[in-house]
């Protein structure tokens, strides 16, 4: 696939670009040092942004095994990290315990990804930005997403420091306390990644009514109904920075929704957190 092109939202260069705009609009209201960027095509898409933002950024990214949509995840920043890394591992499923049900087998990678290694301070940051498989309703997908679970799981044991600070961040594509209450098909996704390492899913400091990222117009009647808000975006953070949080916001104020994906800025909405250091 191409983007502006067939097949792509964007049908030309015009429309592309007018979506760039749109993006970098709502990332000049957001102002933050570090951002990660979810389902970018590649540098060419990236380096616009940063141009058109002139705020000191420093653009990354790294190169998916995404070969069905070939997306990429970027980062955006203007603390320069001193290690960026991608992790090429892969985890046979079901793994055990699964709670998922049918006979899916197979193995995957965490196919979108990055982990980044950060300074602040005296205090070292890991951050590990993720995009895991879609459609959490998908009994197909619950195995996959629960390996890819166990990947990220990994990938804290092996970069995280003992004496530093964690945040897993991104498009989990599985719930996690959202306003209608959604329960995932599988709890051992949350249990990997945020039981297990006592981390904090910045969210549960909203008010319920506040904790959805997603809108996905399930009946087509281009109306925003609140059974189709979803919260499958999560900014995880270890005990140390839950401390430090002054703020978090998910930025429904920032763009409207619409079912008009050549005129929209995303379906999902960034979530914003602020910390005092």
């Amino acid at each position: 696939m191409r983007c502006p092109g067939h097949m792509c939202t964007w049908p030309d260069r015009q429309a592309g670009l007018g979506h760039l705009d749109r993006v970098t609009d709502v990332l000049k209201k957001i102002d933050g040092d570090i951002v990660s960027l979810v389902e970018v095509e590649d540098c060419a898409v990236l380096g616009p942004i940063v141009d058109r933002l002139k705020s000191g950024y420093q653009p990354y990214l790294t190169k998916s095994r995404d070969t069905a949509l070939g997306q990429h995840l970027a980062l955006l920043t203007r603390i320069d990290p001193h290690r960026l890394l991608f992790d090429d591992s892969s985890v046979f499923y079901p793994i055990e315990g699964s709670k998922c049900l049918g006979k899916y087998k197979g193995s995957t990678s965490l196919s979108k990804h990055f982990v980044a290694h950060f300074q602040i301070g005296n205090r070292p940051i890991t951050l590990i930005a993720v995009h895991l498989i879609a459609r959490p309703r998908d009994r197909s997908r619950c195995g996959k997403r629960e390996a890819q679970a166990m990947i990220v799981d990994n990938l804290i044991k092996e970069h995280s420091r003992i004496d530093g600070s964690l945040i897993v961040m991104g498009d989990f594509n599985d719930h996690d306390g959202d306003l209608n209450g959604t329960e995932p098909l599988s709890p051992l996704v949350f249990d990997l990644i945020k039981r297990k390492h006592n981390l904090t899913n910045v969210a549960s400091l909203l008010p319920p009514i506040d904790r959805y990222t997603n809108w996905w117009d399930r009946n087509k009647n281009c109306r925003v109904d609140r059974n189709e808000l979803t919260m499958i975006d999560h900014v995880l953070v270890s005990a140390d920075l839950s401390d430090l949080i002054v703020n978090v916001k998910i930025g429904h104020d920032l763009f409207k929704a619409s079912c008009d994906t050549y005129k929209r800025t995303s379906d999902h909405w960034p979530i914003i957190v602020d910390l005092k250091f």
